[in-house]
């Protein structure tokens, strides 16, 4: 799992953003009701720019119209973030108290290989990213790894356990041992445990980074 994820963050993004750090993120909860700690796989993903890597291409954008908020969601299947063809649009209303509780149909990919899924998502935007407490964060960042330059991220909880392969009872755990990330690769109970490389590494301006978020 450790190798498909980095191959999420590396394929290209398209970098037009405007100069506004906003953020929508994606808290995972296994209730209709998003309370409690948030558990699972989530997401922060900068506004206005198009990202390549979740599921298929994403455009997204926040809108205030007569007072009520919305994330507009563009999705294309391949190819740039043209404005003229989107595969689908969709709109997310967002209650004025930053604190909408959905079910995201182009995040469900990844959370299907959790057992039991993980099924909702608090909706949060906000000027920085949002990291769930406890996790893995595997992130993109437009120059240094900092976070006012992430593009978007991933982040697992710690503890959370992936299935890679249902059949042969292969499943991958996201761990943060001394405040380092690390993944439990088990096969039938017989698990090893693989040190995530943490560097902000990269060949050009865009770099990648993994981190344990407290």
């Amino acid at each position: 799992m450790i190798k498909i994820v980095f191959t999420f963050i590396l394929i290209s993004v398209s970098l037009f953003f405007v100069e506004s750090n906003q953020y929508a993120n994606f808290l995972p909860f296994s209730s209709d009701e998003c309370s409690g700690d948030p558990y699972g796989i989530g997401y922060s993903i900068r506004l206005n720019g198009c990202i390549s890597a979740i599921s298929s291409n994403l455009f997204l954008t926040f809108k205030n119209i007569s007072d009520e908020n919305s994330l507009m969601v563009e999705q294309y299947d391949g190819g740039d973030c043209s404005p003229n063809n989107p595969t689908t649009i969709s709109e997310i209303r967002l209650n004025k108290n930053n604190n909408t509780c959905i079910v995201p149909p182009y995040l469900q990919e990844i959370n299907g290989t959790i057992n039991p899924p993980i099924l909702y998502t608090k909706v949060v935007i906000s000027d920085t990213p949002i990291f769930s407490k406890d996790s893995v964060v595997f992130g993109q960042f437009d120059g240094q790894c900092i976070s006012d330059n992430l593009l978007y991220s991933y982040s697992f909880s710690n503890g959370l356990a992936l299935i890679e392969d249902n059949n042969n009872n292969i499943t991958d755990t996201y761990i943060c041992p001394k405040n380092r990330p690390g993944l439990q690769y088990c096969i039938a109970g017989k698990c090893i445990t693989k040190k995530i490389e943490e560097k902000c590494i990269g060949t050009t301006d865009i770099k990648i980074s993994a981190f344990c978020q407290n």
